[in-house]
């Protein structure tokens, strides 16, 4: 049974956990210390990780923190369990489509509807938002946020912990 921990609760942690039930996991749970434990399946805070993965309760985590920096700066503080362990998945909805020449780090989510064409690179920790379009050879940065309905061109780029606001259009 697949299963994933996720960090944390929020709008963008609730995302995640759809997604990765669309994905097929099975079970989830998540992490976050500003809620209250056995509410809307928070099992514990974000100090827990190694416990819970540790306990052979779940195979994996995903970092849900919406603020990019924060996402990056936990993904560099847990780099033995990011790549280490190999614990972290690249999650894509069901409704979206991922070109078989595009690259995705880990940590990474495309959410529904969404676009990512030929031989685009996608950075660790980058949120791929509902409708985005990234056309081929595109680079998205590590923990980039493209928001809803963005679009990135052929050969467009986008910096590590860029936000790009829904509906904007990046390139030429």
């Amino acid at each position: 049974m697949a299963s994933l921990l996720i960090l944390t609760a929020g709008g963008h942690g609730q995302v995640v956990g759809e997604t990765a039930a669309c994905a097929g996991y099975e079970k989830i749970g998540f992490l976050d210390d500003f809620k209250e434990i056995g509410v809307g399946k928070v099992i514990g805070g974000t100090g827990d990780v190694d416990r819970f993965l540790d306990s052979g309760e779940f195979d994996a985590v995903f970092p849900a923190l919406g603020n990019n920096s924060a996402r990056q700066k936990w993904m560099r503080e847990h780099e033995e369990l990011v790549r280490g362990r190999g614990v972290m998945p690249a999650l894509v909805h069901p409704t979206a489509w991922v070109s078989p020449s595009a690259k995705l780090g880990s940590g990474v989510i495309v959410e529904a509807m969404a676009v990512v064409n030929a031989n685009v690179i996608v950075g660790q920790g980058a949120i791929i938002g509902i409708g985005v379009k990234v056309d081929h050879d595109a680079v998205i940065g590590e923990c980039a946020h493209l928001d809803a309905g963005a679009i990135v061109h052929a050969r467009g780029k986008v910096n590590d912990l860029a936000k790009v606001e829904a509906g904007t259009v990046v390139g030429e």
